[in-house]
């Protein structure tokens, strides 16, 4: 249990984090919990600023693109940061299905789908967000193909943040 939330089973695993499914019993919602390596956190106290940094962040937007956050906490010495279960996948395991099957991503879908996240990232910068990190693993893809921009991690407030000189991001996307 963390928080609200009773943690049902793995999503993914990443850099500095690991999701899960979980389940708020008293709201009766799915969410996806986000929950900081603790680990990674023992060692790197920035690593807990900047997940505070991006629970901010995330729950200051609102936008139909933008993952939506549920609770930001912290328990035990666990962070985690529960947030809107979005059912399907992110845009690299579609890619990687279109590949395996000799197939492209249809030019409008692909249209479709950059629209959508543009949309986000206009949404995120008028409100002084940078996102740093956008990759096809950080765009979810729900059953009826709306795009939703996640994984916030490394963001930017330029108006009170300031990372002069130091690069962000994945190599591959930067």
């Amino acid at each position: 249990h963390l928080g609200e939330y009773r943690l049902t089973s793995r999503l993914a695993s990443g850099g500095m984090a690991r999701i899960y499914k979980g389940m708020d019993y008293k709201l009766q919602r799915q969410a996806a919990v986000k929950v900081l390596a603790q680990d990674e956190a023992e060692d790197d106290k920035t690593l807990m600023k900047r997940f505070q940094r991006e629970a901010r962040a995330v729950a200051a937007l609102e936008h139909d693109n933008i993952i939506t956050i549920y609770q930001y906490g912290e328990q035990e010495g666990v962070y985690f940061l529960a947030m809107k279960l979005v059912k399907g996948k992110d845009l690299a395991q579609e890619l990687k299905r279109l590949k395996k099957a000799n197939q492209r991503l249809d030019v409008r879908r692909a249209l479709r789908i950059m629209e959508q996240v543009a949309s986000a990232l206009d949404a995120a910068h008028a409100a002084d967000v940078v996102h740093r990190d956008i990759k096809p693993s950080n765009i979810l893809l729900d059953d009826d193909d709306k795009a939703v921009l996640t994984d916030f991690g490394l963001v930017l407030r330029p108006s009170v943040e300031t990372t002069m000189g130091t690069a962000f991001g994945t190599p591959r996307y930067i």
